[in-house]
């Protein structure tokens, strides 16, 4: 005779389910790509590739950072060398952005206050 406590009834929510696993971490992979490629394209510069932006950004320089940088970014009397491949306070173009912008408190470097428009 069955009783009660021998009989297993088919829960279906409790049943194993081998594609959710595979199913989340697809979901997680999808989500972190998505943000990664948000990241990415904030960060990029909007005026890469545009003659007349680099022509503006060579008069914005000599008229703002060579005197202290020299006219070919070598370095100058107060400034250090910005031709290096790696730079001391980051080499991306929000970081360089943001050093020009705020400064470098405790140096030379003074800020900027840098719109989008233009940096000096």
């Amino acid at each position: 005779m069955l009783s009660a406590k021998n009989v297993r009834l088919s829960d279906p929510l409790k049943q194993p389910r081998p594609w959710a696993g595979a199913f989340f971490t697809c979901t997680l992979l999808l989500m972190i790509g998505v943000f990664a490629a948000s990241l990415q394209a904030q960060n990029k510069n909007p005026l890469a590739g545009d003659p007349r932006a680099a022509k503006l950004g060579e008069f914005e320089f000599r008229a703002n950072c060579a005197f202290c940088h020299g006219l070919g970014a070598r370095g100058g009397g107060r400034g250090p060398d910005l031709t290096r491949a790696k730079k001391r306070h980051g080499s991306t173009d929000p970081d360089l952005f943001r050093t020009i912008n705020e400064g470098v408190p405790g140096t030379a470097m003074p800020p900027n206050g840098a719109t989008q428009q233009g940096v000096g």
